[in-house]
């Protein structure tokens, strides 16, 4: 069974309704998204909800790839370049993208 906790009070509820301070509590996104997709489910849809969920995973790994600071990409640079002009390239990258 899942546990919900509550904004208000922190509580960690197993009903929708908590039961310290007696707020309504709404479901996560995942279980909202499960019951939307076992409601309206057809059978050619599941096969574009796993395809577009596929892609929605992939384009987060990229995302995740991706430095987020200049120090970040001097080091992914350092770990990628196969030569001193590739260096020096991916380097620049870094400073036009970051500074």
């Amino acid at each position: 069974m899942s546990t919900l906790e509550c904004p208000h009070c922190h509580a960690t509820n197993r009903r929708p309704v908590c039961g310290r301070c007696k707020t309504v509590l709404s479901e996560p996104l995942e279980v909202k998204l499960a019951w939307y997709v076992s409601r309206y489910r057809k059978p050619a849809s599941a096969a574009v909800l796993l395809a577009a969920g596929g892609l929605i995973l992939w384009l987060l790994g990229l995302a995740a790839d991706e430095p987020h600071n200049f120090v970040e990409c001097q080091e992914k640079a350092a770990r990628t370049a196969r030569s001193n002009a590739a260096m020096q390239v991916l380097l620049s990258a870094c400073s036009s993208r970051f500074r």
